[in-house]
């Protein structure tokens, strides 16, 4: 557990930093291009998942995640589908 949380279902102000954080790396991906229909994502703009084994994905549905995903509290932390990870190294800058 991180440093000024506590256990439990209290929603503190860093797990609110955490939700909108969750938000805006989200929505960011949008913005780059992610997920769409030649990058295998759905209709919405979404990576396609099976609701029992995808969990965790950074482009999946909201609908998805549950209450402990969105505010940081869940034991599975959130990162890119690989395929997500390899189309954005890909077209982000190197040094």
């Amino acid at each position: 557990m991180r440093a000024g949380r506590q256990a439990g279902n209290t929603v503190l102000s860093w797990d609110f930093e955490t939700a909108l954080s969750n938000v805006a790396v989200h929505e960011t991906g949008h913005t780059l291009g992610l997920v769409g229909k030649l990058l295998y994502g759905t209709a919405g703009w979404h990576n396609q998942v099976n609701a029992y084994m995808d969990v965790g994905w950074i482009m999946n549905r909201g609908k998805t995640a549950s209450f402990m995903d969105t505010f940081g509290k869940s034991p599975i932390l959130k990162t890119w589908k690989p395929r997500n990870y390899e189309y954005l190294r890909f077209i982000l800058p190197r040094n």
